[in-house]
């Protein structure tokens, strides 16, 4: 199950500077309660914070709040996904591929 979320700042234009992510972690765990042992923010590109909860219900309660108004900002959350800054393409390549010690039960034509 997906226990991250991406969050982004939305009144950046009224400062001049981005928020600290040591900051942003602080208010987000008084703001929402959360024990700093069930938190992990990390950069996430391009400006944004990657914020992955030690459980989902957590996260579901955040992405419910929508936003979060603290100490003169405001942030956004949506569910973080894997295709979030994904790029798809095809590559015309092949390659062998052998597996050492698969089991019998596992192969298939």
């Amino acid at each position: 199950m997906n226990h991250s979320l991406v969050v982004w700042e939305t009144n950046i234009l009224a400062r001049s500077e981005k928020a600290n992510i040591g900051k942003f972690a602080d208010d987000f765990k008084i703001f929402f309660g959360i024990h700093h042992m069930d938190l992990q923010v990390t950069s996430f590109f391009p400006d944004d914070f990657l914020v992955t909860l030690a459980d989902a219900s957590v996260r579901d309660v955040v992405l419910e709040a929508g936003n979060m108004a603290i100490n003169g900002q405001v942030y956004t959350f949506r569910p973080w996904d894997v295709k979030l800054h994904a790029s798809s393409a095809t590559f015309p390549f092949h390659t062998r591929l052998c597996i050492d010690g698969l089991s019998m039960y596992a192969w298939s034509e």
